[in-house]
């Protein structure tokens, strides 16, 4: 236990606290706040009159109130208390994460205090989450990869070597794992983002290049199902079409369409039409990926989550990695569903268009 002495004024001890760069609390005998400094309020979001004079448990959850209270009042008879995880409540109901520290000392009259210091390790613990989701997700897309190469290779028909058939056969085995490879680079990206690590490549380049190179794959899909690409490009200022020119990361953009686009080209029955829209509209850039088809109450809540799926195969990561893939690149992304119709919008902000 460590427990030391105060002698000094009021206004020492708060010139002291301003100047800590972490959370710190003064909480007395009965677990009362007597001093909080600029950190510690800035964490819950209150003022300091609104802390100053209150208890302690203002900041924690109704059902940890009972043990934190007896951990407070054991910490100030004596008994050591470790460092500890927390989940609190900031003033505007949201729950963050904390690791606080305590130290006990009496003043000159001979009263004990606690004194607490807070971190907030939210942002950690997101990370942390998102490191472990990004685990789950290169294990399984690297084994649903190997499985289409199995596949791929056991419904070759080897036959046509026997016949000397004039087959490239070095490119197309070349060309499965060219494949192979492109998805374990737009792994290696989310990865990364989910970390903290991603640092966007800026590079200018015309949509139509992007549009060109990213849903060519989809045409096969889209004969056999007798559907339609609508790809538009529009100034709606000017009311003019247009072929845009963007300063983004061309490979993360393109890896993100071809999520949007790939999901509603599967849920669109035949002869149906799917929609790339890209439009200016004052301030912003948008583009739209919409298709006929209602996706189900029980989805739409959880659209953005990973691992949300209704289909047999697939690991359901397609529209999460979307979204945050859109989001490091500053953007948004929305999804609405009704009257039979499905329209996810990625909002970007205008600096994106190169003038």
């Amino acid at each position: 236990m460590v427990e030391f002495e105060i002698s000094l004024d009021e206004k020492i001890i708060q010139l002291i606290l301003e100047a800590a760069p972490v959370g710190l609390c003064v909480t007395d005998e009965t677990g009362t706040f007597v001093a909080v400094n600029k950190a510690y309020t800035e964490i819950y979001g209150y003022e300091p009159e609104e802390m100053i004079g209150k208890s302690f448990l203002l900041v924690v959850k109704e059902n940890d109130q009972d043990k934190l209270k007896k951990l407070h009042d054991n910490f100030i008879k004596g008994h050591d208390e470790l460092d500890a995880f927390w989940t609190v409540l900031r003033k505007d109901g949201k729950q963050i994460n904390i690791k606080a520290s305590a130290r006990r000392f009496k003043n000159k009259e001979g009263k004990f205090f606690k004194l607490t210091m807070v971190q907030d390790i939210t942002q950690l613990k997101l990370l942390e989450r998102r490191k472990q989701i990004a685990d789950k997700i290169l294990f399984k897309e690297i084994v649903q990869s190997l499985q289409v190469l199995k596949q791929t290779i056991a419904n070759f028909d080897w036959s046509i070597i026997l016949q000397k058939s004039p087959i490239d056969y070095p490119k197309e085995i070349q060309d499965v794992f060219a494949s192979f490879e492109t998805r374990l680079n737009n792994l290696k990206d989310i990865t990364e983002i989910m970390t903290g690590q991603f640092v966007p490549r800026l590079s200018e380049f015309f949509l139509s290049d992007l549009f060109e190179k990213s849903l060519l794959k989809f045409y096969p899909m889209v004969q056999k199902n007798r559907l339609r690409l609508d790809f538009l490009q529009k100034d709606e200022t000017l009311g003019e079409t247009c072929n845009f020119k963007l300063r983004s990361d061309f490979d993360l953009l393109r890896t993100t369409l071809e999520n949007l686009v790939k999901n509603a080209v599967e849920a669109s029955p035949p002869d149906a039409v799917v929609r790339v829209h890209a439009k200016k509209i004052k301030n912003r850039f948008l583009i739209e990926v919409g298709n006929m088809g209602e996706i189900p109450d029980e989805i739409k809540n959880k659209f953005f989550q990973p691992y949300n799926t209704t289909k047999s195969y697939g690991t359901g990561l397609g529209a999460y990695s979307a979204k945050i893939m859109v989001e490091v690149l500053g953007g948004s992304i929305n999804m609405t569903s009704q009257d039979g119709q499905t329209t996810l919008l990625i909002s970007f902000p205008i600096d994106i268009l190169c003038s």
